[in-house]
């Protein structure tokens, strides 16, 4: 099974969780959240990297993608018209992660921060 490593406690990250979790008829993802001590002990146990709150992480057979990678990497799990937006992985990636920064680094800006997650972690 593939987790996603999100922060919950982000409108807009919970409406990205939201959409995935729409479209993915497969149920191939668990969604665990960030600030979680689950996420903490994952993370040790796959990798050295430590948490980044301000990014998405897709975890897949003990290999870590985050940021924009991660995106396209759950993007290719998903059903076509979705699928079209691979095509923008052809960007350089530090272009991509460069635009990934400013949204995540502004996401409480463009939505309201929450205290509560509204999606349930063990779907």
């Amino acid at each position: 099974m593939k987790m996603i490593l999100y922060d919950h406690k982000c409108n807009l990250c919970n409406s990205i969780i939201s959409f995935i979790l729409k479209h993915d008829s497969n149920k191939k993802f668990i969604y665990i959240s960030l600030w979680s001590d689950e996420s903490k002990i994952i993370m040790e146990s796959v990798t050295k990297q430590t948490l980044s709150f301000d990014t998405f992480y897709l975890i897949d057979a003990k290999v870590v993608y985050s940021r924009s990678t991660a995106f396209f990497h759950v993007l290719k799990e998903l059903k076509t018209p979705w699928k079209l937006l691979l095509f923008f992985q052809f960007l350089p990636t530090k272009v991509l992660d460069f635009i990934y920064d400013f949204v995540a680094q502004n996401r409480y800006r463009f939505n309201k921060k929450q205290h509560s997650c509204n999606i349930n972690s063990n779907l």
